[in-house]
């Protein structure tokens, strides 16, 4: 049904007139420090005057180019929260259309809107809370089960306002919930689901990949709403999730040989349906880990090596190896430190290995090579996880069908790092 002219007008008028509300609620730093951001998304010429007048023009040039509009508030509420200006912010959030329609009963697709530079900028004001660590750290040898009788465990996440652990279960087709406060009791979060392949939680937020759906789906736990975050991307199986401070989310696409950025829904690393050895190709990337900075690395599985891409890398870059071993063809999660120390889970020979920077082989840090159910032996390990809190070591023994836990030892190293 069409809507007539005069809503649209209402709108129209109803939206500038909390532009012009808060203009007059700025001061000439807010003004400067407005332009500022928004500097490549406006002429230089609009940079020069601070006024209300010319802020007014800057607003003005935003919806001429469809960076602002009556429907959507979110570029101008990013930019109101980077200069702190919380109040500014909040009084766009009470406007009709300033969040994105969503749809609590279906698996939506959202509406996709470019990056900018104030998306980036976002990103400074993160918090790192996590503990030091080093490069030299050691596990206990024995393990602590908690979590057994699974049934094809794949990959776990950590909740680290309060240490609950979420696994997938493929066999169960669910995601179960073990709490902090009593660790023998689980929880079923989600059920129904399609062999999970990995997650990743973000607060209340959880990301899963199934190995038979072309999609990667999010589930607000609190409010219990699904949505699909990859667009009309068909993903081939996915392997590995990761977000980067800014939330974007990172999927590794085993079947076409990439790694993907949403929502910008653009290729980070390999070339699409390309597969290949050389320095800009994957070939099966499976683990994926972003650091602080945005650095993205790879396991490259079939190329037996991992990969490290540089921030704001595209389709076609050429990466880092930062490891190349025959050990590899087998390997799946991956974590890095900010020394630069690569954790790698070795599936086929049932250990986890570390690599420092520029070595020649890796160390053994739990389990191999010999597959068993004893406390100091795994059997086709998969995910890994460190607890940001304590450093306790955290693996997915598939073929044991458990969760165990590393007891993380005093550093031994007088340089210290920190888990990203």
């Amino acid at each position: 049904m069409d809507i007539p002219p005069t809503l649209h007008r209402h709108d129209e008028f109803s939206f500038r007139g909390k532009l012009l509300s808060i203009l007059d609620q700025l001061s000439y730093d807010d003004c400067r420090r407005l332009k500022f951001l928004f500097g490549p998304d406006i002429p230089r010429y609009l940079l020069d005057d601070p006024s209300i007048i010319g802020t007014l023009d800057v607003f003005q040039t935003l919806i001429d180019r469809a960076k602002i509009s009556q429907k959507d508030f979110t570029y101008l509420i990013k930019a109101f929260e980077v200069i702190k200006r919380f109040d500014a912010a909040d009084y766009l959030k009470e406007h009709p259309y300033s969040y994105l329609p969503t749809n609590t009963s279906t698996l939506i697709t959202p509406y996709h809107r470019p990056p900018s530079l104030v998306d980036e900028l976002i990103c400074v004001y993160a918090e790192d809370d996590k503990i030091p660590f080093g490069r030299c750290s050691k596990w206990s040898r024995e393990a602590i089960t908690v979590a057994g009788e699974l049934a094809w465990p794949t990959r776990l996440s950590i909740d680290s306002r309060n240490n609950d652990i979420y696994m997938a279960d493929i066999s169960t087709h669910r995601i179960v919930k073990y709490t902090s406060s009593n660790p023998t009791d689980s929880v079923t979060i989600l059920a129904g689901l399609n062999r999970v392949t990995s997650i990743f939680l973000d607060n209340d937020d959880l990301y899963i990949a199934s190995l038979n759906s072309s999609y990667i789906e999010k589930y607000n736990i609190k409010t219990k709403e699904r949505t699909i975050v990859t667009r009309n991307i068909k993903i081939g199986k996915c392997y590995g999730l990761a977000l980067d401070h800014c939330k974007n989310l990172y999927v590794s696409d085993f079947e076409n040989h990439v790694i993907w950025k949403f929502p910008q829904g653009i290729v980070v690393a390999g070339i699409r349906g390309k597969p290949g050895h050389t320095a800009n190709r994957l070939q099966g990337p499976r683990g994926i880990y972003v650091t602080d900075n945005s650095e993205l690395y790879v396991v490259d599985s079939i190329n037996q090596r991992v990969q490290k891409f540089l921030n704001k890398s595209t389709s076609g870059t050429n990466a880092l190896t930062i490891v190349s071993s025959s050990s590899l063809d087998t390997s799946d999660s991956i974590l890095v430190d900010r020394d630069g120390t690569v954790y790698v889970s070795e599936v086929m020979n049932n250990r986890i290995q570390k690599w420092t920077v520029n070595a020649k082989a890796g160390i053994t840090v739990v389990g191999g090579p010999i597959a068993g159910n004893g406390r100091d032996q795994l059997n086709e390990p998969h995910g890994i996880l460190f607890d940001s809190k304590t450093g306790d070591l955290l693996v997915v023994d598939q073929k044991n069908n458990r969760i165990q836990k590393f007891i993380h030892q005093q550093n031994q190293c007088s340089k210290q790092s920190l888990f990203l």
